[in-house]
């Protein structure tokens, strides 16, 4: 990879100072996640799917809000990578995340037992759950046909 698309990088990925909010933020996913997991997983009355369906979308969209500064994997498509190379700027590239941020929510919504407090919660995102690839607007789009939690699969996977 050349200085320069890793500069690039830095630029895109450093627009603020994404700790403290990402800390913030995991603090309180850590504070509404036990008792959202708790309707989830049926403990306190019975949910259907469309109801289990909005509970993943509430907890997707929370972590879609956190700062995804330093995930990116390092990945980089041979399409996006063309397009850099030929001058395509990164901020014209999409971000794909190999772990859709639905699938993400239900995962979370659906772990047992004590023990998820904001330190693991950031750990996970840090990790697993908000990592991301540069890939081209068109290749993002040919993987939303299977963005369904249990089908979506990176190509870099």
């Amino acid at each position: 990879m050349t200085a320069a698309l890793q500069s690039l990088l830095l630029q895109k990925t450093k627009k603020f100072k994404a700790s403290e909010k990402l800390l913030q933020r995991c603090h309180i996913i850590a504070k509404i996640l036990p008792p959202l997991r708790s309707l989830y997983q049926g403990e306190t009355i019975k949910v259907s799917q469309t109801q289990k369906d909005l509970l993943e979308t509430i907890i997707a969209a929370s972590i879609w809000y956190l700062p995804d500064t330093g995930l990116w994997t390092g990945r980089i498509s041979r399409k996006a990578l063309k397009l850099h190379q030929e001058g395509e700027k990164l901020a014209k590239l999409t971000k794909e995340h190999p772990y859709p941020r639905k699938r993400a929510g239900k995962y979370l919504l659906s772990l047992k037992g004590p023990g998820l407090n904001s330190h693991k919660i950031l750990t996970l995102y840090r990790k697993k759950l908000g990592q991301w690839n540069f890939v081209t607007p068109e290749e993002n789009r040919a993987l939303t046909h299977c963005a369904k939690p249990q089908r979506k699969r990176s190509q870099f996977n």
